[in-house]
This record gives C-alpha cells, sequence and structure tokens, in this order.
C-alpha cells in the first residue's frame, strides 16, 4: 500500500511557534477550499515541535491542499532551504 504522509523536516532555528502558526494558516485555506467539514474528517496532520518535524497526510484533497498551502508558506517564512519534504514511511499521523 502506497504511503501518504508527507514530513517536513525543519533547521533548529525556526521558531516553533511559527511553524504552527504556518499549520493553523494552512489548515484555514484548506477550510475556505473544501469546507470545515471536509477538513475535519480528512485534513490529517501533525505538529512535533522537539523534532522540528510537521507530518501531513495527503491522500485526501484536503490533506493535499494542506501540504500545498503550508509548503508555500515555509518557503515564504523560513526560506526554502530551511526544511526538506520527505516521504514518511510511518503511519503515525494525527489530528
Amino acid at each position: 500500500m502506497a504511503r501518504h504522509v508527507r514530513r517536513f523536516r525543519f533547521e533548529t532555528e525556526v521558531p516553533t511557534e511559527d511553524l504552527e502558526a504556518a499549520v493553523f494558516v494552512s489548515v484555514l485555506a484548506a477550510e475556505a477550499i473544501h469546507g470545515r467539514a471536509a477538513v475535519r474528517l480528512n485534513g490529517r496532520f501533525s505538529v512535533d515541535p522537539d523534532g522540528r518535524q510537521i507530518r501531513c497526510h495527503t491522500e485526501s484533497d484536503a490533506g493535499k491542499s494542506i501540504a500545498s498551502v503550508f509548503t508555500v508558506l515555509a518557503s515564504q517564512m523560513f526560506g526554502e532551504d530551511s526544511f526538506v519534504i520527505e516521504e514518511d514511511e510511518s503511519d503515525h499521523v494525527t489530528v
């Protein structure tokens, strides 16, 4: 079975509060596109402040939107070289 989880791994100098704010804005944008119910049901993500990682489940359209918006925001806010995006082999993604 294919994995549909993207992990955004950040450098240590990126403030955790700023990462969380970027995720929040990404979720709001996905709600504007897909509706609040669709995002609540299908927009799975997790924020790991200790490891400076964000995981986003991208199997649903809502999840893809969260990941896409977050990618643009993070690139603008922190710089494209401040993080890498990887395919995550784990299934550990929670809301």
